[in-house]
């Protein structure tokens, strides 16, 4: 984010946003919210299958889904 043309993101400032949303994967997609986020997380890969069936099967191939 902060490698952008025109990011006007200071390194410190960087670094806390980049903390902030490590925390927050954390917190949201472990411990007792882990069944939650995994039903989500199928949700969003069964609309990226109906969407984008080409992408799917490109990420399914890489096993980056």
């Amino acid at each position: 984010m902060m490698n952008k043309p025109g990011c006007n993101i200071e390194k410190k400032d960087g670094k806390a946003i980049w903390e902030f949303l490590a925390h927050d994967s954390v917190a949201r997609k472990t411990g007792p919210n882990a069944a939650k986020w995994a039903a989500h997380r199928k949700g969003l890969i069964e609309q990226l299958k109906a969407k984008d069936h080409k992408r799917y099967e490109e990420l399914k191939e890489a096993k980056d889904l």
